[in-house]
């Protein structure tokens, strides 16, 4: 008898069983937003991509391909693997006029398969319905109550394939149900977003070089708030060991192309950033985007509190500021910069 070995490409029979399982799961997700129905958003589809979390709005949301933590999935449904682990997150931002973005996430990784819910509010105290002819209103009021919710599934198929190389390979697919309420109704919408993501990890000597590429494609239809759209990231990360510690420094550099439909017509917007982590303990980001309506900056902070203190669990704290050129160009603040804070929980399994 001819054993394969380790890392072959053959599949053996309970891997291709596993792998047939995860197909039927991811399927069955999609066949259930297939049937919900795909239909047009209403503007909760504008502040939907703003807030995809600390880390993310710190790097220009350039982290497509080296996106992490359980809020990942708002951007990527298919995040790269970070080991077995149960993760919980909450993230918020002060936005204008005392409307305020509240982002809770969860996430739970075995094996090659993960699952991860998160949901965003974006919610204001009670205002006044006013009008073009009427600005101070009648007396009305109304409370803004916009969110949206994210199921998605996703698989490390190299795991499966030929466990213990140097790459990884996720596929996977989010469903997506948004809630948009005005003075009159409330509207739910449903949407799809599949993904894939790869690494490739080459160390010699002290040094380690990984590269990584993701891309996703959301199937959302709208003619003005355009949410459908195809997005490719690329990410590159160089780590440094020293006799202390391994990866005592790593550089990360990320970019994203996004390929945007709006009323049948197609405008690519960009996004870059960067990150520097000292001792796998703190980060220091910055970003930038290029978008149709404008750019914006940001930059922030990242603490991984040492494990010690706080065994068995790990806490990240996140912080960051966005500079809003494209709000300020329009006339709706005089503010420059919006503050944003996350914490997540992580237990090893």
């Amino acid at each position: 008898m001819i054993k394969m070995q380790k890392g072959s490409l053959v599949p053996h029979p309970a891997r291709s069983l596993k792998i047939l399982l995860a197909a039927a799961c991811l399927a069955c997700l999609a066949a259930t937003a297939q049937a919900a129905g795909f239909a047009r958003v209403g503007p909760v589809a504008v502040w939907e991509p703003l807030f995809a979390g600390t880390r993310s709005e710190s790097m220009g949301q350039s982290d497509l391909a080296v996106s992490r933590g359980p809020m990942s999935i708002f951007d990527n449904p298919a995040p790269l693997p970070e080991g077995e682990a149960v993760q919980a997150g909450y993230g918020h931002l002060a936005y204008l006029a005392d409307l305020d973005f509240h982002q809770y996430a969860a996430a739970v990784e075995t094996g090659a398969f993960r699952i991860g819910l998160a949901r965003m509010d974006f919610v204001s105290d009670s205002k006044l319905v006013r009008t073009a002819y009427m600005p101070e209103g009648t007396g009305e009021t109304f409370r803004i109550d916009d969110r949206v919710q994210v199921i998605a599934g996703s698989m490390n198929v190299a795991a499966l394939l030929a466990p213990g190389s140097p790459w990884d390979w996720t596929v996977g697919l989010a469903h997506r149900n948004y809630r948009f309420n005005s003075p009159k109704e409330v509207t739910h919408v449903m949407g799809l977003d599949f993904g894939s993501s790869g690494r490739y990890r080459h160390r010699w000597q002290s040094t380690s070089l990984i590269a990584s590429a993701a891309g996703v494609l959301r199937n959302i239809d709208d003619d003005h708030y355009v949410p459908e759209d195809a997005r490719l990231g690329l990410g590159l990360a160089l780590a440094i060991d020293t006799e202390q510690s391994r990866e005592a420094i790593v550089l990360t550099v990320a970019y994203v192309f996004k390929d945007v439909r709006a009323a049948d017509e197609y405008f690519g917007d960009r996004y870059y950033g960067a990150e520097l982590t000292l001792l796998q303990a703190l980060s220091f980001r910055v970003g930038r985007d290029k978008q149709l309506f404008g750019g914006s900056s940001q930059y922030g902070l990242g603490l991984d509190v040492p494990r010690p203190w706080i065994e068995p669990f790990g806490v990240t704290l996140d912080w960051g500021s966005m500079k809003t050129g494209s709000l300020m160009s329009n006339g709706l603040t005089d503010e420059s910069a919006f503050n944003m804070f996350s914490v997540t929980i992580r237990r090893e399994m």
